[in-house]
């Protein structure tokens, strides 16, 4: 993963594609307090977690300012990344596994 960045709007403009891929939120104590991923443009994605667009709040009360990232050659390997990162870091503003947008798709983790 690619990080960490200050989570802001230039910074993600600057480095992360429009492409596939996964992602976590940090705070200034090193808490990991979300994951996710983008099928589509990771870049918009992020974005969507800037304070003024955040509409979780959970991930507003932890307050994360930066984040890592890893863009993805297509959706199911986004997919595997996001899990990879959930079973790691069991971000507490995440209430459940990733979706699946195949049913063949399996974790790479947990093998559900």
């Amino acid at each position: 993963m690619f990080g960490p960045y200050p989570l802001a709007s230039p910074p993600i403009r600057k480095h992360v594609l429009p492409k596939p891929g996964a992602y976590v939120l940090f705070t200034d104590k090193n808490e990991a307090v979300y994951c996710g991923r983008s099928d589509t443009d990771l870049n918009t994605r992020i974005q969507q977690h800037l304070t003024s667009n955040e509409t979780n709040e959970c991930i507003k009360a932890k307050n994360p300012t930066k984040f890592f990232y890893q863009n993805a050659p297509g959706s199911k390997e986004a997919y595997e990344l996001e899990c990879n990162n959930f079973h790691k870091y069991n971000p507490p503003c995440n209430d459940k596994h990733p979706e699946k947008n195949d049913a063949t798709w399996i974790c790479p983790v947990c093998k559900s």
